[in-house]
């Protein structure tokens, strides 16, 4: 009886066990749908039914958009170089299906089953790392295929030293060396091949390389999964939600987006870039109706011997006030006026220094001039001031017209008796 209990428990133990670990395997790797994409990212952009490969999702970015190029980086993992999208829907086409390039719709998605790290091909240049998007139904197998080549203009470039950083859009090289650059290097093939997925991907350059070109260590991250749509990244983890993906051909109810758009009703890639550009322009256009909105530079009334206004826009003074300008001479100094010699004398400079010349002068006649200070030689010392020049002046020609005064008497005395003796 108690052999047959503990039979019996050990019997619904297991059965309990089976039952527990197929429900938590089948909550982690449920299967699902295409319509999962289709639900997911319709508010993010728009479907299409392409005649080649069915429905394709175009995003709502700007006509530049580039994928595994803009608003993204490149982070090392187990499975080689992953790429981590800033989009809220990056975690499904830059990790399952494959980007095409549409000539009027531009880059669009195509859905696929099987998840990758990232879905490019890889090209090493003399100090450059360079990928660009696989192409629908292109496999890795297929991809290494010398019949397999991908357009020049599709290839992103950047230089060694510079593919780990996060700002990596800021440092892509011009598309227009792609020629040059690709005509010199050579295919990465470097692989990764998941046991649990029955899946190989191309993991890109070697961690040691980037090691080797950056001078830096390569931080690594541990890929897990995330139990709903969307990607966190969190210390050295970044989990994605990577589900089981199946196509669903077989059932009567076929998958589908809930509104599909029609591709004539978008304009062509050149159209939208144009529009954009236009768009972004202000508006400098000025008509009869906005003429009196415009903002007039700022004048002030300058009242004369005031320095001109400036002008606000360039400042500069305004060219009819510069012409009208008229340059003010510098007061001369009064050394230039009367230039003074330097009277002090010292041993070193008594000899070479020039002396006044002097004149000499018989009784009445005036004082010679001084060439120096053109004022007539008098005895002066040296700080102190010469006696009150008027004053002498005056003296001197009082005494003159007494000389010519006495000798004219004189002379009318001699007529006079000149005249009394010829009586």
């Amino acid at each position: 009886m108690k052999a047959s209990i503990k039979i019996g428990t050990i019997i619904i133990i297991m059965m309990m066990g089976v039952w527990a670990i197929p429900q938590k395997t089948s909550a982690q790797n449920a299967n699902v749908s295409f319509q999962l994409f289709y639900d997911e990212l319709s508010p993010y952009g728009s479907w299409f039914n392409d005649p080649e490969y069915g429905y394709v999702w175009a995003p709502n970015v700007d006509p530049d958009f580039t994928p595994y190029a803009t608003n993204g980086y490149w982070i090392y993992t187990e499975y080689g170089w992953t790429w981590i999208s800033n989009y809220p829907w990056g975690w499904a086409p830059f990790h399952y299906g494959r980007w095409h390039f549409d000539s009027s719709l531009g880059y669009v998605w195509v859905p696929d089953t099987e998840w990758g790290p990232a879905w490019v091909s890889w090209r090493r240049s003399a100090g450059y790392y360079g990928w660009a998007p696989l192409e629908p139904g292109i496999s890795i197998s297929v991809s290494i295929g010398n019949d397999y080549r991908i357009p020049n203009e599709r290839w992103i470039f950047v230089r060694d030293y510079d593919f780990p950083r996060h700002d990596m859009h800021n440092h892509y090289i011009d598309r227009s060396q792609n020629v040059t650059i690709i005509n010199n290097s050579t295919v990465i093939i470097n692989t990764y091949e998941d046991p649990n997925r029955h899946a190989t991907y191309f993991s890109g350059p070697s961690h040691t390389e980037i090691q080797h070109v950056t001078r830096h260590s390569v931080h690594q991250y541990s890929i897990q999964d995330n139990d709903k749509p969307g990607q966190v990244i969190k210390d050295n983890r970044v989990a994605f939600y990577r589900p089981v993906v199946v196509k669903n051909e077989g059932q009567s109810h076929r998958p589908a987006p809930a509104k599909v758009r029609d591709i004539k009703q978008v304009n062509p890639v050149p159209e939208r870039r144009k529009t954009e550009q236009i768009n972004s322009q202000p508006k400098t256009i000025n008509t009869g109706r906005n003429v009196g909105n415009v903002k007039q530079p700022r004048t002030v009334k300058v009242t004369p011997g005031q320095d001109q206004p400036r002008n606000k826009f360039n400042n500069q003074k305004n060219v009819k006030d510069i012409k009208q300008e008229k340059p003010v001479p510098e007061p001369r100094k009064i050394d230039q006026i009367n230039p003074q010699p330097n009277n002090t004398n010292t041993k070193s400079n008594a000899g070479n220094a020039e002396q006044p010349r002097t004149v000499k002068a018989s009784p009445g006649q005036d004082q010679p001039r001084n060439d120096f200070n053109n004022q007539k030689n008098e005895p002066q010392s040296i700080g102190t001031s010469s006696p009150n020049r008027k004053a002498d002046k005056k003296g001197n020609n009082i005494n003159n017209k007494k000389r010519k005064t006495g000798k004219m008497v004189e002379k009318v005395k001699k007529d006079e008796k000149v005249k009394k003796d010829d009586k």
